[in-house]
């Protein structure tokens, strides 16, 4: 008999404890899942909360950063230069994060996450790290993060913070962002729940990458914690026209002259390129001459992030 109630316990407990992980394309296709009691919000950060203002520093534009096949990757190549792939990714994007503007993936979202942080614990759980970008040590990251946060109209210092949260650890935690760094955000966010004992009632997070929000519903099932995982693909359908020439060409003006071109600048711009235009052909050989190319290669290897 004893046998049995603990079976039926451990059916029960089975059946409370559920996990879902879906794919939305608009931000208020979550409204359902973020109205229960007690349930803690975490939203990842570039392209579920934030967004390049131009097609530099966009997701679609990192990713070309690693891709051999993309117009820096090749250079790269030509250049035996594979070897410096991650360096130059990791100060290029932190250049681009500091000098271009960032907004809300929809116009939408700054009210969205207002309204939640006034019912339930919300809060930005980030791969950053507070002294550190990607790899490469960088003091001001979140000095950094705030300032994107607040240019594209959030605030998560208004966060309720629940009462085993009052002590975080500074190193992790600061002005309502959780900075995961090394560690992926599944184990980081139960290494934190278990060590606080905080119990939500419900886990909710977003994030555009599948395999983040998978292992957090890994955490969340091993806690015996109910989960809503939220694959939001916004921004990968809305940069499905990326043009990596294009926006290498607001890279190499940014960096070489400071100027910032908008994407139907760039665009233009590249087609001229492409049509064989003779003074884009050489604009284009005063941009991306070998003499200047190898200077900033030259910088990327001392460390300098003044391209």
């Amino acid at each position: 008999m004893r046998k049995l109630v603990y079976g039926m316990l451990f059916l029960f407990n089975f059946a409370v404890v559920n996990a879902e992980v879906i794919e939305i394309q608009n931000i208020e296709q979550t409204l359902p899942f973020l109205e229960e009691p007690n349930t803690l919000v975490l939203w990842d950060m570039e392209d579920v909360l934030i967004d390049s203002t131009l097609m530099i520093g966009t997701g679609a534009w990192r990713k070309s950063l690693r891709d051999d096949n993309s117009v820096h990757g090749k250079f790269l190549k030509e250049m035996d230069l594979l070897k410096l792939r991650d360096e130059a990714h990791n100060l290029l994007t932190i250049i681009v994060a500091g000098s271009i503007p960032v907004k809300p993936v929809e116009p939408v979202l700054p009210g969205i996450v207002e309204a939640v942080q006034q019912r339930n614990p919300t809060f930005v759980l980030t791969q950053r790290a507070i002294d550190q970008w990607y790899s490469t040590p960088f003091r001001e990251v979140d000095a950094l993060t705030d300032r994107q946060l607040k240019t594209a109209g959030y605030d998560f210092k208004k966060s309720i913070l629940p009462p085993e949260w009052s002590a975080l650890d500074p190193a992790s935690f600061k002005n309502g962002v959780f900075y995961a760094g090394a560690v992926k955000k599944g184990p980081f966010l139960k290494a934190l729940i278990e060590k606080t004992g905080y119990r939500p009632a419900k886990i909710v997070f977003i994030n555009d990458k599948r395999d983040q929000v998978t292992g957090v519903e890994k955490a969340a099932e091993e806690l015996g914690i109910p989960y809503v995982g939220i694959v939001y693909l916004h921004c990968e359908i809305a940069h499905a026209n990326y043009s990596d020439g294009a926006a290498d060409l607001q890279l190499k003006y940014l960096t070489h002259d400071k100027i910032k071109l908008s994407d139907e600048q760039a665009l233009q711009k590249w087609e001229l390129l492409k049509n064989g235009d003779p003074e884009m052909e050489k604009e284009y050989a005063r941009l991306f001459s070998m003499s200047e190319r190898l200077r900033s290669h030259r910088r990327l290897r001392s460390g300098s992030p003044n391209l």
